[in-house]
C-alpha cells in the first residue's frame, strides 16, 4: 500500500514537471515569435530580415512582397551597381512623364531578338503610372550610357523598409520567384538599345543624304583615287544602315571604312598644316608684290591664287573624309545596339564621343580662320596701299572674303546641325527608369523618362 502511494506521488510530480516545462516553452515561443507579413519573416531575434527556410513549401510567393522593400541593388559583370529605390506617395504626385518600353505592344519580356523590334509607348505622367503600382514602384537615375550596362544584371543586396538588409538568397527563392527586377530592367535596357540602334540608323541615312551636294563639288578636283575611296566607304555604310538584320561582318566593314577614311584625312590635313607652318600662301602674295603691278592687279592675282590653291580643295576633302569617319563610328555604335550588344555598343559610343570632340569638323571654323588670316591681312593691306579708293579693289577684296565664306558654308553642309551633340547628351545626361511589378506578377513593366 505504501509502495502504491509512493508511485502515485511520483507520477503526480512527473506530470506537474512536464506541465511546467510545456508552459515555459509556450511562453518563450510567444515571446520570441517573429513578426510576419505576406508569408515571410520580417525580423528575427538577431534583427536580421530573413525568409522562413524551414517552411518554404508552405509559403505561397506573391508579388506584393515587394511592397516591403525599400531598395533593390542590381549588379553587372563589371562590378558596378545600380540601386532601384521605392517611390514614396509624395513623389508619385510628380507630373514628370515616362514612356513604357514595350514589345509587340505589351510589357517588355526578358528575351529579345533582332527580328522583334521593341518600341516606346505613349508618354504618361508619374501620377498615372503610380495608380497601376499597388505593389510598389521603383526608380533609378543615371546616364543612359550607364543604365545600358545592366542589360545582364543580377540582384545584389536588398534593403527592406526600415533600413535592414534582407537575406539575398532567401528573397530570390520567395519574392523573386514571381518578380525579378534585374531580369526585367535588363530586358528593358536591351530593348532600349535596340530602339536607339534603329533610330540612329535612320538618322545616319538622312545625314548621308544631306551631304550629297558637297560630294558633287569634290568630283571636279580630279583627285579621283581618294574621292573614289571615300565614295566606296559611303556606299558600304548606306548598305549597312539600310539592312534589317546586321551582324559582325557589318561591324568589320564599318571599322575598315573608318581606317580608310582616316588615311585620306591624314593626307589632306597634313597639306593644310604645311600651309599654316611654311607661310606658303604669304609667299605667293609677296611674289605678286614684286611684279610692280597695281594694288587692284595684285588683289586679282591673290583672288585667283586663293581659288586655285590646294587649300580650297584639301579643306573640302578633309571635311568629307572626317564626316565619313564620324558616321561610320556612329553606325558601328547603332549596329551593336541593334544587335543587343549593349556593352560593346557603349564602348563604341565612348569612342565616338572622343572622336567627335577632337574631329576636324568640330574645329573646322577655327582652323579656317587660321588658314585665311594671312590672306585677309594681305588683301586689306593692298586695299590700304592705294593712293585713292578703288571700287574694283573693294570688289576683289569682297571676292576673296566670299571664298572663305564659301568654305565656311561647306562646313555647314558636312556638319550635323547639332545632331551629334544632341545624341551625346541623350546618353550622358541623366535618365530615369521606373520598374513596376503588376498586381499578380503576370507582367513586369519598365518605363524611361521623356526628355524635356
Amino acid at each position: 500500500m505504501g509502495v502504491l502511494k509512493m508511485e502515485g506521488s511520483v507520477i503526480v510530480v512527473f506530470i506537474i514537471v512536464v506541465f511546467v516545462l510545456v508552459a515555459v516553452c509556450v511562453l518563450l515561443f510567444l515571446h520570441k515569435k517573429p513578426n510576419r507579413a505576406n508569408g515571410f519573416t520580417v525580423e528575427t531575434e538577431s534583427g536580421e530580415i530573413a525568409p522562413r527556410y524551414e517552411k518554404m513549401k508552405n509559403i505561397q510567393p506573391t508579388v506584393n512582397m515587394l511592397s516591403l522593400v525599400e531598395k533593390i541593388e542590381i549588379a553587372n559583370r563589371s562590378g558596378q551597381s545600380l540601386m532601384l529605390s521605392s517611390y514614396d506617395s509624395a513623389t508619385a504626385l510628380s507630373t514628370k512623364k515616362f514612356q513604357e518600353i514595350t514589345a509587340h505592344g505589351t510589357a517588355i519580356g526578358a528575351n529579345l531578338v533582332q527580328g522583334i523590334m521593341p518600341a516606346l509607348a505613349q508618354a504618361q505622367t508619374l501620377a498615372q503610372i503610380a495608380q497601376a503600382a499597388p505593389n510598389g514602384l521603383f526608380t533609378a537615375t543615371a546616364p543612359l550610357a550607364e543604365l545600358m550596362k545592366y542589360s545582364d544584371g543580377t540582384i545584389g543586396s536588398i534593403v527592406m523598409k526600415g533600413g535592414k538588409i534582407a537575406s539575398h538568397s532567401g528573397f530570390q527563392e520567395i519574392a523573386l520567384s514571381v518578380a525579378n527586377p534585374a531580369a526585367v530592367v535588363g530586358a528593358g535596357m536591351q530593348a532600349m538599345a535596340m530602339i536607339s540602334g534603329q533610330y540612329y540608323m535612320d538618322k545616319i541615312s538622312k545625314q548621308l543624304d544631306g551631304i550629297e551636294h558637297g560630294i558633287e563639288r569634290l568630283i571636279g578636283f580630279h583627285h579621283d583615287a581618294n574621292i573614289g575611296k571615300l565614295r566606296s566607304i559611303e556606299n558600304r555604310m548606306r548598305e549597312i544602315v539600310g539592312k534589317k538584320h546586321v551582324d559582325e561582318a557589318d561591324i568589320i566593314a564599318l571599322q575598315t571604312g573608318i581606317r580608310e577614311a582616316d588615311s585620306v584625312l591624314m593626307e589632306y590635313s597634313t597639306r593644310l598644316e604645311r600651309l599654316t607652318k611654311t607661310g606658303e600662301l604669304t609667299e605667293v602674295q609677296v611674289r605678286a608684290l614684286w611684279s610692280h603691278l597695281s594694288a587692284v592687279k595684285e588683289l586679282k592675282n591673290l583672288q585667283a591664287n586663293t581659288e586655285e590653291h590646294e587649300l580650297y580643295y584639301s579643306f573640302q576633302i578633309c571635311l568629307f573624309a572626317n564626316k565619313l569617319m564620324l558616321e561610320s563610328k556612329k553606325a558601328e555604335f547603332a549596329t551593336r545596339m541593334k544587335m543587343g550588344e549593349t556593352e560593346k555598343a557603349m564602348e563604341a559610343f565612348e569612342a565616338f564621343n572622343s572622336m567627335y570632340q577632337q574631329s576636324f569638323i568640330s574645329n573646322a571654323s577655327n582652323f579656317l580662320d587660321t588658314l585665311y588670316k594671312p590672306i585677309n591681312d594681305k588683301a586689306e593691306a593692298l586695299v590700304k596701299r592705294q593712293w585713292f579708293e578703288s571700287k574694283s579693289a573693294k570688289e576683289k577684296l569682297q571676292l576673296i572674303e566670299s571664298i572663305k565664306a564659301d568654305l565656311q558654308g561647306h562646313i555647314g553642309v558636312f556638319s550635323d546641325d547639332g545632331y551629334d551633340e544632341e545624341m551625346i547628351r541623350s546618353f550622358t545626361d541623366d535618365s530615369e527608369i521606373l520598374y513596376l511589378p503588376s498586381g499578380d506578377g503576370s507582367e513586369q513593366r519598365v518605363f524611361i523618362s521623356v526628355k524635356e
